[in-house]
């Protein structure tokens, strides 16, 4: 087949879409011949990229192939959202629509796994993702588990992950808009999942547009000072990635510790390098604010973390552990937990990079602070993967990329609400025999001066 579409799976790929609109657009006047058509295109998608799998394997283990990677340049999946949508306002009774359905939500999962959700929330939310969930909502009950797991799974694990950024967060506020009608029908209330919509709704994403709204109408653009005692702004010439206030401030950092590390940091730089072609100025700034935002949410809860890590070490008062909190927006609601960093098990065993002169500088950086400084990391995307190549084998090697922001608050004045600096740097770091992958923020709160403030170098 691909001999005659041309010779190469990028000829093979539109002849796929194209035929998938065409069965979309004009259907056969016959119901059974077009649901039955687009069910075995996505078969065949799926069992040709895993020809050379053995047939034990479950479909969540087996890798995206040439075929898959090749259809979500396609944009691929938009379509498979036009699918969904297509089969419940058509014919939601057909014995076939929970098996195609349930097939479409396969290969939307498997080709939208290949990248960060900042790559393909936006534009399925605008082309109706939300719309096809709710439509297929009130199906659960009828049409089996399977259609309720994607709903669930949707709800709990890729909106959430999805909606950490500012255009994903934009795009699903008009998409809820258009829905609302659907949602207050009677048979979406009576669904088994109508408490855990209200449930997404109602914290998941109230919590999200608030800070969206307060970010938009509060956030201001000042420089920061590395060292944490100035508030006026220089650059290091060498790294660029440092600012200071004064000679004698980069003077007294650069005897600290940045001598030694100045050289990797040169490689940190965003305006150099660009892996998340999303992560933009606007995208970078809003991660920090969302951070910000949960941070003062839960900071009592926080504290009664910080304070047990301090309670459980009466021997060590004289010297104060740096402070590890990793807020994990993976869950839902996202699961919060603070750490010693000087501890193995610190949130970031699995990662290799660790133990990298920049994170030791950091860390070291948090205990000359004397408290006024902590490290906070954010996990933004979790995906499992699958090396597709057959020469891989137990340990899979993967390049990804880790975002470092560093966050400055001030409590000189109390009775004013804590403002912050902030910027943000990107580490690279590879990741070794675990398939799961993460994206990570990287937070480092101190002391600054009550004003919102934020600046990306």
């Amino acid at each position: 087949m691909i001999n005659v579409a041309g010779g190469s799976i990028d000829d093979f790929a539109p002849l796929l879409l194209g035929y998938l609109r065409r069965c979309i657009q004009h259907p056969s006047p016959d119901p059974n011949l077009y649901f039955q058509c687009i069910r075995h295109l996505i078969n065949f998608i799926i069992h040709a990229d895993a020809f050379p799998i053995e047939r034990e394997h479950e479909w969540s283990s087996i890798p995206v192939g040439p075929l898959g990677r090749t259809l979500y340049e396609f944009n691929f999946e938009v379509e498979l959202v036009s699918t969904v949508i297509f089969y419940c306002e058509n014919d939601e009774t057909h014995e076939d629509t929970p098996y195609a359905i349930d097939e479409c939500m396969k290969l939307i999962y498997r080709m939208t796994s290949m990248s960060s959700p900042a790559a393909w929330a936006g534009q399925l939310l605008k082309r109706g993702l939300l719309r096809a969930l709710v439509l297929i909502t009130p199906q659960c009950e009828s049409h089996g588990w399977w259609i309720e797991y994607w709903v669930r799974f949707c709800l709990q694990g890729q909106l959430p992950l999805a909606l950490v950024y500012y255009h994903t967060l934009g795009a699903f506020d008009e998409s809820l808009k258009k829905v609302r009608g659907l949602m207050s029908g009677d048979r979406f209330k009576r669904s088994p999942l109508y408490q855990e919509w209200q449930q997404f709704l109602t914290y998941t994403m109230q919590e999200r547009l608030d800070a969206r709204d307060e970010f938009a109408a509060k956030t201001v653009a000042y420089k920061a000072c590395d060292n944490l005692r100035c508030g006026s702004a220089g650059r290091c010439s060498e790294c660029q990635g440092f600012y200071y206030g004064s000679r004698e401030c980069q003077k007294v950092d650069w005897k600290a510790g940045h001598r030694g590390v100045c050289d990797p940091y040169r490689s940190l730089l965003l305006t150099k390098i660009a892996p998340e072609p999303y992560l933009g100025c606007t995208e970078r700034s809003f991660l920090r604010h969302l951070i910000h935002h949960k941070y003062v949410k839960e900071r009592r809860s926080i504290w009664v973390q910080q304070v047990n890590i301090f309670a459980a070490q009466p021997g060590k008062s004289s010297v104060s552990p740096v402070l590890f909190t990793l807020f994990d927006f993976c869950q839902s609601p996202p699961l919060i937990k603070v750490y010693d960093a000087d501890v193995e098990d610190c949130g970031l065993d699995e990662f290799e990079d660790t133990t990298s002169p920049e994170w030791e500088d950091l860390i070291e950086r948090a205990r000359r602070s004397e408290g006024r400084m902590q490290l906070h990391g954010s996990v933004f995307w979790r995906v499992h993967r699958v090396c597709a190549s057959s020469l891989c084998g137990q340990r899979v090697r993967r390049d990804m990329s880790v975002c470092v922001i560093w966050r400055v608050e001030c409590a000189r004045d109390r009775s004013r609400k804590l403002g912050f600096w902030g910027r943000l740097m990107l580490f690279w770091g590879v990741w070794a025999g675990d398939p799961l992958e993460r994206n990570v923020i990287f937070e480092i709160p101190t002391l600054s001066a009550g004003r919102s403030a934020i600046y990306f170098c």
